[in-house]
């Protein structure tokens, strides 16, 4: 496996996919990691200076099969078994609550599509907070859209494809900034 792959996988203990250039900073020093690293890091794999680099463009620009890098995490939790990640930010343990709501919200709403994703919104409401938004799709799709940093699950399971995300409390960050 790619060395930079392998040690964002031990870096990335929660699974999400994703590490702030800001905690690399710190990461560096804790795990008394090469000096050049976190700068070397920046430039190759956050080029637009978003602040953050994601497992996705390391194993674009390494040339990684990003289901084998992800495979370096370890056997998945049995929630996650039979589920194809697209694309995520979510951390691990949030992802296997959002399939448990799913599993159980398949079996109530088995033929009722509407109302499957109506009680997934409800549920992810109650449980995480305000916000979210869940699309499912059947085959082949195209999407735009912002969320909220550490709530994007994009994923398929059996033959439907589901996108579960947060997006920002505007409300919330208006007050934040006063």
């Amino acid at each position: 496996m790619d060395a930079n792959v392998k040690q964002f996988i031990e870096l990335d203990t929660e699974h999400k996919e994703y590490l702030l250039t800001d905690d690399l900073d710190n990461l560096q020093k804790e795990k008394k990691m090469k000096e050049n690293v976190v700068t070397e890091w920046k430039s190759k794999f956050d080029k637009n200076n978003t602040g953050k680099i994601t497992l996705s463009e390391i194993c674009k620009v390494q040339n990684v099969d990003i289901k084998e890098a992800r495979k370096q995490y370890g056997t998945p939790p049995p929630e996650l078994a039979d589920v194809e990640i697209i694309e995520t930010d979510m951390p691990e343990a949030m992802r296997v609550k959002v399939c448990r709501m799913i599993n159980e919200g398949m079996k109530t709403h088995e033929k009722d599509e509407a109302g499957l994703v109506n009680y997934l919104k409800k549920e992810l409401d109650n449980t995480f907070g305000r916000l979210w938004h869940v699309v499912t799709v059947y085959g082949r799709y195209y999407t735009f859209y912002t969320y909220e940093m550490g709530y994007n699950f994009t994923f398929k399971k059996n033959e439907r494809i589901f996108i579960v995300y947060k997006t920002p409390d505007c409300e919330e960050l208006s007050n934040n900034q006063q």
